[in-house]
């Protein structure tokens, strides 16, 4: 549990990193060509994490362990993800780090509730509940401070 609290703490510090690093190259710059650039090194990164963890050493057979279902589940994740990013990155010009930061965490925390439920048949707990409107509380009340 404890190791599993040191991984989200870092998980957290990457994640405002990101938004940080974003922050300083978006400045006045074109936000598709911004996202083509990310992307581009995001593929080149992988590439060379597969072939760097795969026994084949063939990137012809990565689609070979997947259903036709499970491209489709990709390829709509993949489109809700550069909705997102397209989203995020206007946010990122048009706000200030820490808004930005806190705002978007409290919509994951409802999102991840709600999706939970609709789609993954998950049980809340009443404890799981009152944590997330205690969070989305303090999340607020920091923002208006």
């Amino acid at each position: 549990m404890f190791s599993n609290l040191i991984l989200f703490l870092f998980l957290g510090f990457l994640h405002g990193f990101e938004a940080l690093s974003k922050k300083k190259i978006l400045n006045n710059k074109n936000i598709y060509q911004v996202l083509l650039i990310d992307s581009f090194i995001y593929f080149i990164l992988v590439s060379i994490l597969y072939l760097s963890t795969n026994d084949t050493k063939n990137i012809t057979n990565v689609f070979s362990n997947f259903s036709t279902n499970n491209l489709i589940y990709l390829v709509l994740g993949l489109v809700s993800f550069l909705c997102y990013t397209i989203l995020r990155f206007k946010l990122i010009n048009d706000n200030t780090l820490s808004n930005l930061i806190t705002l978007e965490e409290s919509s994951i925390i409802l999102a991840g509730l709600v999706l939970g439920i609709l789609f993954f048949n998950e049980k809340i707990s009443v404890n799981k509940v009152i944590g997330t409107i205690l969070l989305i509380t303090g999340i607020y009340f920091i923002n208006k401070i």
